[in-house]
C-alpha cells in the first residue's frame, strides 16, 4: 500500500527468487485470506450472510496459506537481464489474493506481476489507512474497509455505475503502473503495511517494454479497458471477461494483440458477441485469438477451484468435470505462449500446444456459443 487514502495504490507483487522449495518448508507462508474480514465479506458475497455461514466459511478457507516466501529477495538476473511486467486485475467479489495460482506461474517464469485490488466496491473487502485521533504517532492509523456493493441489474443506472467503475478500476491499474516505474526508477516509496521489504532491490530490473494487461471476469473487463486507455501496455489476456461494462464503439480502437480465454460453462451469448468486436471466434488471427476452456467454470480460472473437493467443488460451482490442474495448466501455457510471442520472450515452445489440434480434447479454438450472423458486428466478419 504505497499510499494510505483511497485513491492510493493496493496491490501485491509476485516476482521470482533464487529460494528453494526447501526454503519454502522451513518458512511460514502468508494466509491467502488476509484477515476475517476479508473471509467475511467473501461469504457475503456469496449471499451466505448469517454468522454461522462466516464462520464456516472461515473454518474452509480461512486457513489456506500461499506457497511463496514473503519479503524474498529478488533472483540475482544475469547482466542487462530484466523482470518484464504484468499488471492483473481481479474479479467481481474477488481481492488481490484470488488469483494467486496464475500469479505465481508468471513469476516462476520470470514475470513481476502486480496484483491490484480494486477500490471501486467491486472487490469482495479492501482497506485503507484513515488518519488516527493522534497526530503525534505515524503509526496510528486505523484500517477503513471499503465493502462490496451490490447493483441491480437491468435499471437505468446499471450500465452507468459499472461504466465508472471499470473506468476506475483500469485508472487503478495504471495507477499502479505509474507506482512501478517510480520503484524501478529508484524512487523512494513507503509500503504503509509495513514490514521489512527492500522495495530498492528492483531498482532498474522491470522492463517496462515488455509490459502486459491481464484480468478475469470484471477484471478481463477493466483489462480491455485499460490497453484503450494506456498504450504503454503491449499486450492484453482476459479471463472469461465481462463484457457489458465497455462502451462498444470503445472495442473496436483497441490496437493491442489480444487472447480471450473462456470457460465453456459459463459465457452467454450477448457476452461473447461483444467479443468479437475484438475477436473473429471463427477466423482468428495471429494477435486477436480467443480459446474456450472444456467442461470448465467461471472459477476454474481462480484460486477457489483448487481448494475444496471435488463433490463440494461441483456443489458450490467451483469446478466443473474437467480436471482443475489440467484446465488451469491449458490457462497458463496459452497465457505464457501468447504473451511472450508478442513480448519478444525466448519461452517453451510446447506452450503451443494449445492452440493446435493436439489440445481438442481440452480446448475448443474459437467458442461454444451458437452465435446469430446477424447480430454480429460488421468487424468480426
Amino acid at each position: 500500500m504505497s499510499d494510505n487514502s483511497i485513491n492510493g495504490t493496493f496491490t501485491r507483487l509476485y516476482y521470482p527468487t533464487d529460494l528453494t522449495a526447501d526454503d519454502l518448508k522451513q518458512t511460514k507462508q502468508p494466509l491467502w485470506i488476509p484477515n476475517r474480514a476479508y473471509s467475511d465479506s467473501y461469504s457475503e458475497f456469496t449471499s451466505f450472510t448469517s454468522k454461522f455461514s462466516k464462520w464456516l466459511f472461515h473454518l474452509m478457507f480461512g486457513s489456506y496459506r500461499v506457497p511463496a516466501i514473503q519479503y524474498a529477495n529478488v533472483r540475482k538476473l544475469a547482466e542487462n537481464q530484466m523482470l518484464p511486467v504484468v499488471v492483473f486485475s481481479h474479479g467481481l467479489g474477488a481481492m488481490r489474493t484470488t488469483y494467486t495460482t496464475i500469479c505465481l506461474e508468471l513469476a516462476s517464469q520470470g514475470f513481476f506481476v502486480a496484483a491490484v485490488e480494486h477500490r471501486d466496491k467491486s472487490a469482495c473487502a479492501t482497506y485503507y489507512l484513515k488518519d488516527g485521533d493522534s497526530a503525534d504517532s505515524e503509526s496510528d492509523y486505523k484500517e477503513e474497509y471499503v465493502k462490496f456493493i451490490r447493483v441491480k441489474d437491468k435499471t437505468d443506472e446499471d450500465f452507468k455505475i459499472r461504466n465508472g467503475q471499470v473506468n476506475q478500476r483500469a485508472d487503478e491499474c495504471i495507477r499502479g503502473l505509474n507506482l512501478l516505474e517510480k520503484i524501478n526508477n529508484g524512487t523512494e516509496v513507503r509500503n504503509y503495511l509495513g514490514g521489512e521489504f527492500d522495495l530498492s532491490q528492483f531498482k532498474g530490473l522491470l522492463d517496462f517494454d515488455k509490459l502486459s494487461m491481464i484480468g478475469h471476469s470484471f477484471g478481463g473487463g477493466t483489462a480491455i479497458q485499460t490497453l484503450k486507455k494506456e498504450q504503454r501496455f503491449k499486450v492484453g489476456v482476459a479471463f472469461d471477461p465481462w463484457m457489458y461494462p465497455l462502451e462498444k464503439p470503445m472495442l473496436s480502437t483497441i490496437t493491442q494483440p489480444l487472447l480471450i480465454i473462456n470457460s465453456e460453462h459459463f459465457q452467454w451469448a450477448a457476452n461473447v458477441a461483444a467479443m468479437t468486436y475484438l475477436v473473429n471466434p471463427t477466423n482468428q488471427i495471429e494477435d486477436r485469438k480467443m480459446l474456450t476452456l472444456r467442461e470448465t467454470v467461471h472459477q476454474s480460472q481462480s484460486d477457489f477451484t483448487f481448494l475444496t473437493s471435488k463433490f463440494i467443488g461441483k456443489l458450490a460451482g467451483l469446478q466443473g468435470d474437467a480436471d482443475p490442474y489440467v484446465a488451469m495448466d491449458n490457462n497458463n501455457d496459452a497465457l505464457i505462449a501468447f504473451i511472450s510471442k508478442h513480448l519478444g520472450i525466448d519461452y517453451d515452445s510446447n506452450l503451443d500446444k494449445v492452440f493446435t489440434d493436439d489440445a481438442a480434447d481440452d480446448v475448443i479454438h474459437g467458442t461454444n456459443i451458437q452465435l446469430d450472423p446477424e447480430r454480429l458486428p460488421k468487424a468480426s466478419l
